[in-house]
């Protein structure tokens, strides 16, 4: 009798983990110089916006002060893939407990609050332990909240234990800067308000104590600390005596990629109207006629109310259409041979456009405004201009371009580089130069092209 034995497969159904994501600022907007009266602009948001995948554990540093009775602490929500390197790094540390009774040793009111580098140990204190320098892996902004590694001057692949939370929108001054500062981590918005506290300087008095050591030139201490003579100012530090790794609190992050975009700011209403259309796209509309500069402020929001924002300006200036009704009578606006771009009503060899360009005003042209200074570089050959361009004007772009025979078809253009500036009144005097050698064959002549765009 053959027996079958039955095997009884239980199978649980563990419920999927669901990947939390934190908003970032991945390409902050470029200020806009625009002409006046052009048409509306949309800008795609979600190119300027984005989430970044974090870890489903916090490092908290636990802080020795504290509030209501309960300590105040800070947590970071580590991204989980964008800076591997960083992350790894700024583990190693933590896990090790390298960071342990670390303390912020610089803190600059609305700027940023540092720490990593120095610890307290038996009596005094002590530099924590370096790993090896890692490489740079800029590309998050440097927003309010952000957690990034320092470094040294001049050397972006140089951090090892340092990093400091930004304290206000630091994009425009530290992502251009020493090959851009790596983002690895953001506070999360229930501890914000205590690193906030850490950063005040009503609070957390800071102290040239450079004398202590060199790094130490803006280091925070508790308000009650006031005589250096008498009070030890190892006891008023913000000292972190637990570094650890916690499960992320409930309600920090969200689990939606998808961003809600607000306009939070507008300057300057009669010039320009921001709306989000298509609930990711930012259209500017702008009022006709109108000159100016706005600063527009982009708030984007994930589910959980975590926010990030982006702050740009908007400079309109005239364009030539503006610049001709200011410049010709109405029957000579009606007369585009008179009136137009490519007109040259005063049989000058210069054109309007090439007027309004440089900055010029009908009938005042004494030289050509285009100076051929010469070839640079020796046997290179690289041919080089200088001319004014108008300070107070959009909507013209220019090229420089060479013929053989001026036909027409024969224009080529070539590229070039920018080599001199000086601001000169109300133009700029710039200076161009060939940016490849020119073959010494034959004829050459050489122009500045221009392009109207409005």
């Amino acid at each position: 009798m053959k027996c079958r034995v039955l095997s009884l497969l239980l199978i649980f159904l563990i419920p999927a983990l669901r990947a939390e994501v934190l908003p970032v600022l991945n390409a902050p907007m470029a200020n806009l110089t625009e002409p006046a009266s052009r048409g509306p602009r949309t800008i795609a948001l979600n190119n300027v916006f984005g989430t970044e995948l974090i870890d489903n554990q916090v490092v908290r540093f636990t802080s020795q002060y504290n509030s209501g009775g309960n300590p105040i602490v800070m947590d970071f929500a580590m991204f989980s893939n964008r800076t591997p390197v960083a992350r790894t790094n700024f583990l190693s540390y933590v896990t090790s407990g390298a960071y342990n009774n670390t303390f912020f040793h610089r803190s600059v009111d609305g700027f940023v609050v540092q720490g990593g580098g120095f610890r307290l140990g038996a009596g005094n204190y002590e530099a924590v332990p370096q790993n090896a320098p890692i490489v740079n892996e800029f590309g998050v902004s440097n927003t309010l909240g952000t957690v990034s590694m320092a470094k040294l001057g001049g050397d972006p692949h140089s951090a090892t234990n340092q990093f400091f939370v930004s304290t206000g929108a630091n994009s425009d001054i530290l992502d251009p800067q020493n090959g851009g500062f790596t983002v690895f981590a953001r506070v999360t918005k229930g501890t914000m308000g205590n690193v906030m506290i850490f950063n005040d300087p009503d609070t957390f008095v800071t102290w040239d104590a450079s004398g202590i050591h060199p790094a130490f030139t803006d280091l925070p201490l508790f308000v009650q600390f006031s005589n250096p003579a008498t009070q030890d100012w190892r006891n008023f530090l913000i000292n972190f005596p637990s570094v650890t790794l916690q499960a992320m609190p409930s309600g920090q992050a969200g689990t939606s990629t998808t961003l809600t975009y607000t306009i939070l700011q507008n300057t300057n209403a009669g010039l320009v109207t921001p709306a989000i259309v298509s609930g990711n796209q930012l259209q500017l509309a702008y009022a006709p006629a109108q000159i100016g500069t706005a600063s527009i402020t982009i708030r984007a929001t994930d589910s959980v109310g975590n926010t990030v924002d982006d702050t740009f300006s908007i400079t309109v200036q005239p364009s030539y259409t503006t610049w001709k009704n200011s410049k010709f009578s109405s029957p000579e606006l009606a007369n585009s041979a008179v009136s137009g771009p490519l007109a040259d009503p005063e049989a000058d060899g210069t054109s309007n456009l090439e007027l309004f360009f440089h900055g010029l005003d009908r009938g005042s042209l004494a030289k050509r405004p285009v100076e051929f200074l010469g070839f640079q570089g020796g046997s290179a050959r690289k041919p080089r201009f200088r001319f004014p361009i108008a300070n107070a004007m959009a909507g013209v772009s220019y090229a420089l371009q060479r013929s053989s025979n001026l036909a027409d078809n024969s224009w080529t253009t070539i590229p070039h580089s920018v080599v001199a500036s000086t601001i000169n009144g109300t133009a700029t005097l710039t200076t161009i130069e060939a940016s490849n050698a020119q073959a010494a064959d034959g004829k050459a002549f050489y122009r500045i092209a221009f392009t109207l765009a409005d």
